[in-house]
């Protein structure tokens, strides 16, 4: 298994946010993760990206255990979340040299990700310039600039007009394909349906 949490619990302060949640995620597939606001998916991500800690249970990604998983992790939120005074290409460039890249790798893998997002007519622009499809775009392009084996994928599709909505998705199957496993959270019951499996939380608790 790609993704694999067994047991895992967090609480804050005496509210359990994650009781005992297991889950299996298998290499090349896609899973929603569903649930009301409060359910436990944000406090999931944040462990999925060692933000937290957890209280009890374990957490495995990539066949490695937690903080050392992170390396294999690749994070797209809904709200834009890179820098939005660099440019297209340095923000690439920047996420890609953070996973200790040499620079002709970096190199190589920036132009490679513009071609890839039609990013290169928009390299010089600053980030914070772009329309949200296209700096959901750059997002993408970021977060896989050290070929992640897990894409967590937070909401990315709220707020995309159908046709970036489209586009998201024919980018998260392509890297399916590649073998990559996707956890997307998501209040879309049809985006659900596009998925391999779905993984649902309430107050805490796997359903």
């Amino acid at each position: 298994m790609s993704i694999s949490i067994q047991g895992l619990s967090y609480r804050y302060g005496s509210r359990m946010a994650l009781d005992g949640v297991d889950i299996d995620v298998a290499s090349g597939n896609v899973a929603a993760l569903l649930g009301s606001n409060g359910a436990g998916k944000s406090t999931l991500f944040k462990i999925l990206c060692g933000l937290l800690r957890p209280v009890q249970g374990s957490v495995r990604v990539n066949g490695s255990a937690l903080p050392q998983a992170r390396a294999s992790i690749g994070y797209v939120a809904q709200k834009f979340g890179l820098y939005e005074d660099l440019t297209v290409e340095q923000n690439i460039r920047f996420f890609a040299q953070a996973y200790g890249m040499d620079s002709k790798t970096v190199s190589e893998r920036t132009v490679e990700l513009m071609n890839r997002f039609e990013l290169t007519p928009r390299r010089k622009d600053r980030a914070g310039a772009l329309s949200q499809g296209w700096k959901q775009r750059l997002a993408f392009a970021s977060s896989l600039a050290h070929r992640p084996a897990v894409l967590l994928l937070d909401e990315v599709t709220a707020g995309l007009d159908p046709d970036a909505r489209q586009y998201v998705w024919e980018v998260i199957r392509a890297e399916a394909d590649r073998g990559v496993t996707v956890l997307l959270s998501t209040h879309h019951m049809d985006e659900a349906g596009r998925c391999d499996s779905s993984i649902w939380l309430k107050e805490g608790r796997r359903q």
